[in-house]
């Protein structure tokens, strides 16, 4: 198997391929750290948000959200169907996500708090990212009047001293949260 070289950009919510996707980011991320599905769909045409459907043997294997900043790019959401990983698929992602980016490769993780989140930390320091505990990170709600959910940011191909993680944060929260609250 051979994940499609290319990724296909969804720009809108009736494209073939867009309920697979729905579908996908529903079973992959608990409710506080995701948006609500209306929601995403409403965000496609947005040009500073880039969902991707990943494609092998004509199916969806997986998706991924990013956005493009000028500084850095922002990995929202990652995810690959259960019964491809392992497959390197996700490794695929990740080299073609560092190679767009201008800048560092940024992403959120959860906290190290059992098997499954070490598993993705673990991923994610294989593809040459850092992930930066000292720095004190809380996910902004996707919903106004949500909580923050308590993460770590990591970053790669460029490191990231302190005082750039307290701007990307920021234009996180601003950009990628916020600026979406109804």
């Amino acid at each position: 198997m051979r994940l499609h070289p290319e990724p296909i950009r969804i720009q809108h919510s009736g494209h073939q391929h867009m309920d697979a996707l729905g579908q996908l980011y529903l079973a992959s991320f608990p409710k506080q750290e995701r948006r609500i599905l209306d929601q995403l769909r409403q965000l496609l045409p947005e040009q500073d948000m880039h969902i991707h459907a990943w494609m092998l043997d004509g199916a969806v294997a997986g998706l991924s959200i990013h956005w493009p900043f000028e500084d850095f790019l922002f990995l929202e959401h990652l995810a690959i169907v259960p019964a491809l990983r392992g497959q390197k698929l996700g490794h695929q992602v990740v080299q073609w996500l560092l190679e767009q980016a201008k800048g560092p490769l940024v992403l959120e993780t959860e906290c190290s708090t059992d098997e499954a989140s070490r598993r993705r930390i673990a991923f994610y320091e294989r593809q040459g990212l850092v992930l930066h505990t000292s720095f004190a990170y809380r996910q902004p709600p996707y919903r106004k009047g949500g909580s923050p959910v308590p993460m770590h940011l990591m970053t790669g191909k460029i490191p990231v001293a302190a005082s750039g993680l307290h701007n990307i944060a920021a234009t996180i929260r601003q950009r990628v949260y916020e600026r979406f609250y109804t």
